[in-house]
């Protein structure tokens, strides 16, 4: 009666509550990630055909270069979270900013082989040499901020697994709903700016949200988050 998930001890004990607590946060946040690149993508879209091809290359190759990045996360998330049950604050911090090393390490060779040759990339995955041609900075933008790119991935996902889960979400929908997206349409649809615009505010907004997540982390907070 009172073993497993779905037993009386599950809910007496709390743990219900705590999976519900770090789980929700982390759901609202993907919720308006996916949101976010839809609309993205609608903006995209009102620049061009053109543009609209081009944003779709970028955004897979986007997602090609992220993986490492979350796999060093998710290395992070499990040493960090191990450091802390076992009480050792200090190793944890050592494991978190270890892997963030990494992790940029590996975004900086991947960003280094896109900005070295964007139009190879480019030619490769498209047949529109216009559209190939209006990617090529756009693409050097994407490949140049890959390794910050990097270290705001790797420390949300540290902070995450040490239970800042709220913080995460917060500073994530913030700063995707409430600057990037605006910017986007605003410089990029509304004044002109094209599709050099909306990546250069995509840049932007991954570089402040890198700096937050360094904040966080260097703060210190997550290493009293009870679990």
């Amino acid at each position: 009666r009172g073993h497993g998930f779905f037993g009386l001890g599950t809910f007496a004990s709390g743990l219900f509550g705590n999976i519900v607590r770090f789980s929700v946060p982390t759901g609202v946040q993907m919720v308006f990630l996916s949101a976010g690149f839809v609309l993205f993508y609608r903006i995209a879209e009102l620049l061009g055909t053109k543009e609209l091809a081009v944003t779709n290359v970028l955004v897979n190759l986007s997602l090609v270069c992220v993986l490492p990045a979350m796999a060093f996360g998710l290395a992070a998330t499990t040493l960090v979270g191990q450091a802390l049950g076992a009480g050792q604050t200090r190793e944890a911090v050592r494991w978190g900013w270890t892997t963030v090393a990494l992790g940029c390490a590996a975004m900086l060779i991947l960003g280094g082989t896109l900005a070295a040759a964007p139009g190879v990339w480019l030619g490769l995955l498209m047949n529109d040499p216009a559209a190939e041609a209006l990617g090529v900075v756009p693409l050097l933008v994407l490949g140049l901020m890959q390794p910050i790119d990097g270290l705001g991935m790797v420390l949300s996902q540290t902070l995450i697994g040490a239970g800042a889960v709220r913080a995460v979400m917060i500073v994530s929908v913030l700063l995707q709903w409430g600057l990037f997206l605006p910017a986007g349409y605003l410089f990029g649809v509304h004044l002109g700016g094209g599709l050099l615009a909306l990546w250069l505010a995509m840049a932007i907004y991954r570089t402040i949200f890198a700096v937050v997540m360094v904040g966080l982390f260097r703060a210190g907070g997550w290493a009293s988050i009870k679990v």
